[in-house]
């Protein structure tokens, strides 16, 4: 699923005002979480990343947890995170993401349907 991070969690009325709202322990400065993406167990997010912090993003990243062996009561995640862009902008991201969902089928089939139109919509449009 998807849920919002950061300051789009701040603006829909949830969360305390911090500049660290959101943040993962191992996220550098250059990446501001928008959207959390999977269970939230695995610590998946998007977020722009920026080289200055008065600049305009210059694309969006994925945030994925390294996995790291499996132990007897350890998580399989941690300590470290990887960073890959994915897209220039936020929702062409989630739009991807969504897409990709839907045709691994792991969206509700409501959800699936609408993703399928807006994906053959766009495509038309091009």
């Amino acid at each position: 699923g998807l849920g919002l991070l950061g300051p789009l969690r701040l603006l829909s009325g949830e969360g305390e005002a911090s500049p660290l709202l959101d943040r993962g322990p191992h996220d550098p400065a250059e990446f501001q979480p928008l959207v959390s993406v999977g269970p939230p167990s695995e610590g998946r997010a998007l977020g722009y990343w920026r080289d200055e912090p008065d600049a305009p993003p210059l694309f969006v990243a994925e945030r994925k947890p390294l996995p790291r062996e499996q132990k007897p009561g350890v998580s399989a995640f941690g300590p470290g995170v990887s960073f890959s862009p994915v897209a220039s902008q936020l929702l062409g991201a989630v739009h991807k993401r969504l897409a990709d969902e839907a045709k691994a089928g792991t969206l509700h089939s409501a959800a699936a349907r609408a993703a399928a139109t807006a994906s053959a919509t766009a495509e038309a449009a091009t």
